[in-house]
């Protein structure tokens, strides 16, 4: 297994947030992309000094069925669409892992391998360097 320098992935992520929109969200490290079906409930709030997450959506099915496809959205090199709520897979919504950037941009990252801001470019592969570059993606938003 080869390792790239921090140095060049640092810059991609740098060059990554710099694209996006600004906004804030919360500071989980682990993925959590949920699936959200009507009979989904959120999880009971901690207490913190950082930001917890807004309670997952309800969508219903005439909802979910306008959603782009997963597949479509989340591939290298592709733009994530500005104001970018979730994606469907089959029939369910999935909502992207938010994190709040240092820089004051949210990262958004898919099934822990995927990730960029919104409007900004698709990063990151399919399998074990994308989860790598993913989770190097992450530590580095949090500055």
């Amino acid at each position: 297994m080869t390792r790239r320098p921090t140095s060049v992935l640092v810059a991609l992520v740098t060059a990554v947030l710099m694209a996006g929109a600004a906004g804030c969200g919360n500071n989980a490290d682990s993925e959590a992309s949920a699936s959200t079906t009507p009979s989904a409930s959120p999880s009971p709030t901690a207490t913190s000094a950082t930001p917890t997450p807004a309670p997952a959506k309800t969508w219903t099915a005439a909802q979910i069925a306008q959603l782009p496809a997963c597949s479509d959205v989340w591939q290298a090199g592709h733009s994530i669409p500005a104001g970018y709520k979730a994606c469907r897979e089959g029939r369910a919504a999935v909502e992207p892992k938010r994190q709040g950037c240092s820089s004051g941009q949210t990262l958004l990252t898919h099934r822990g391998q995927w990730f960029g801001v919104a409007g900004g470019k698709v990063n990151g592969e399919a399998g074990a360097k994308g989860r790598h570059a993913a989770v190097q993606a992450m530590r580095d938003c949090r500055g």
